[in-house]
């Protein structure tokens, strides 16, 4: 596999990594997708579709990989997450993108090699894997998401 690797940790604090095929981390962070006081609720789709666009561009992927839950706290956390879920298959497929899912139990497996890890445990892993102190647990899954979709763990 040629090319970037795209990991996210998908919600409104968005986890993103990028990786090269070597597994080595080129980027990360979190896009807090919160809208303002002043802006509607769907301001929040615009701002993720630009900051999509935007490392697309910077760090055109060869694949991409979300980390997939399918267990959520609540009904609106659920809708929020399959809004975001949409809007991120929508500019991959815009892109030609391949676009796959990764289970959580791989994302922490990846990290830890056990299917179950802290979110301590997954930023003390990506300071170990890449020498990179993540600013959230959100920014060590999308680099975990990243890694097992790269190993073919989905």
């Amino acid at each position: 596999m040629s090319g970037y690797i795209h990991g996210y940790d998908i919600g409104t604090k968005m986890g993103w990594g990028v990786l090269d095929s070597d597994g080595e981390r080129v980027d990360s962070g979190v896009w807090d997708l919160s809208p303002a006081h002043h802006q509607s609720h769907s301001w929040r789709y615009v701002m993720l579709a630009r900051h999509v666009r935007g490392l697309l561009k910077k760090y055109p992927p060869q694949a991409a990989f979300f980390e997939l839950v399918e267990a959520h706290k609540g009904t609106y956390a659920a809708q929020m997450h399959g809004s975001y879920r949409g809007q991120l298959l929508s500019q991959m497929l815009h892109e030609g993108v391949n676009f796959s899912g990764v289970t959580v139990a791989n994302v922490k497996r990846a990290a830890t090699g056990k299917g179950r890890a802290t979110k301590a445990q997954m930023v003390a892993a990506a300071l170990e894997q890449w020498a990179h102190g993540c600013a959230t647990d959100d920014e060590a899954d999308a680099l975990f998401t990243a890694l097992a979709g790269l190993r073919g763990q989905l």
